[in-house]
């Protein structure tokens, strides 16, 4: 990811409170107990094309059907432009060389990594897809929080504008969400954090109200396409667990939860 320029308002990390602590318990690992139907279809669908619409909508129709939460949250996966039709049929025509700018200007994924001219701090940052799957329309002020694996909470406080490629994008600590059944809006949020040596299992979405958001569980990232990475370089990518790429959904005894393929943990 290619940082022109970056402008923001940070304040250090802080825990939330006991509202990003229930959504968390929720929604934020994604670890509930699914219907037996919906979870074969989801873990079947994702396990096949972790990327196709086949695998979001599976992933989507098990919450619907659970009737509780208002919002479905998720990051979608980054794909490497050369795999996509436009590139294999002619890389060197016009759409490829737009599918590679589209590219590098949206960066997909939760990318960790420092921010060249800012400070110290390492900053996670991802684009968040919000969709109303509820039967009323959602109006209300949210923001983040991202947890790692031993429960330390750190918070949205990122607020400007970034610049990648050609494209600017606005991240907000407080974001007003207006939206009726099925509509969706895309979110830019950002977290400072000390370093990139912890473990992070998900993104809490936490509105002023008591609308509930599914959160986005975390999986660290070391299948599928990857960024390309340079050797040195301070970088970790995280994606959304539930599309079941570098993580596997186990169940023990009476839970379940995602658990990193390679790393086991």
């Amino acid at each position: 990811m290619v940082v022109s320029s970056f402008l923001l308002n940070g304040c250090s990390s802080s825990d939330n409170g006991s509202a990003a602590n229930a959504v968390q318990e929720n929604s934020g690992s994604n670890s509930g107990k699914k219907s037996d139907d919906l979870e074969e279809k989801w873990i079947a669908a994702c396990e096949k094309d972790y990327q196709s619409s086949e695998c979001y909508k599976a992933n989507e129709a098990d919450l619907i059907e659970e009737d509780f939460f208002s919002l479905f949250t998720r990051i979608d996966p980054y794909a490497n432009p050369e795999k996509s039709a436009e590139c294999t049929t002619d890389p060197k025509g016009v759409s490829c060389q737009a599918t590679r700018l589209l590219s590098d200007a949206y960066p997909k994924d939760l990318i960790c990594q420092k921010v060249p001219g800012i400070g110290p701090s390492f900053y996670c940052l991802a684009e968040v897809v919000i969709k109303n799957i509820s039967k009323n329309p959602v109006d209300d002020y949210f923001t983040a929080t991202l947890t790692d694996d031993e429960g330390t909470v750190f918070a949205n406080d990122v607020e400007g504008t970034l610049t990648t490629g050609y494209v600017d994008a606005e991240y907000t600590k407080d974001t007003k969400i207006e939206l009726n059944p099925g509509q969706i809006k895309i979110v830019h949020w950002g977290f400072s954090i000390p370093d990139i040596n912890r473990v992070f299992r998900s993104i809490n979405v936490v509105s002023r109200g008591d609308v509930l958001a599914n959160g986005v569980p975390l999986c660290k990232k070391n299948s599928g396409d990857q960024l390309k990475l340079n050797e040195g370089d301070e970088i970790a990518i995280y994606e959304d667990a539930s599309l079941l790429n570098s993580c596997k959904y186990v169940h023990r005894n009476d839970s379940a939860r995602f658990i990193n393929r390679l790393t086991g943990s």
